[in-house]
């Protein structure tokens, strides 16, 4: 539960997104759009992997209401707190990757080469208004 808390609130803050359950395990879509999102998570990485996926193509989520009750290990709980690890790295690694605007604005600095940064940011140019 504490893991799936700290996930919702990366995934929340990372994709700039209001979510309150990002690990449900129950996801329905178009087929189009799961064809489009191209997956490569093998494990419980695949959770982050669809959400932030979603999320990068400029999708709204919206979220159904379910009822959950937890397992304990004795019954069959497989997750560890390395899948945790493993799920937050996966949120990152699409996060910094992808040309999705964090907190609605576009990265500046996204795909520069080191050598590009200067000490002065580079500032997007503004279209001139007097050829308007």
């Amino acid at each position: 539960m504490l893991g799936n808390r700290l996930l919702t609130t990366a995934t929340n803050v990372l994709f700039n997104c209001y979510i309150q359950d990002m690990e449900t395990g129950f996801k329905a879509m178009r087929t189009e759009l799961m064809r489009r999102l191209s997956l490569h998570g093998d494990r419980f990485d695949i959770e982050p992997e669809i959400t932030a996926r979603i999320l990068r193509l400029g999708y709204r989520i919206h979220e159904v209401p379910i009822t959950y009750y937890a397992r304990s290990r004795e019954e069959g709980k497989k997750l560890t707190w390395v899948d945790g690890v493993r799920a937050f790295g996966t949120l990152l690694h699409l996060r910094l990757t992808s040309k999705h605007r964090l907190f609605g604005v576009e990265d500046p600095y996204h795909g520069l080469r080191l050598k590009e940064l200067s000490l002065r940011p580079r500032l997007p140019e503004l279209p001139d208004e007097r050829a308007a």
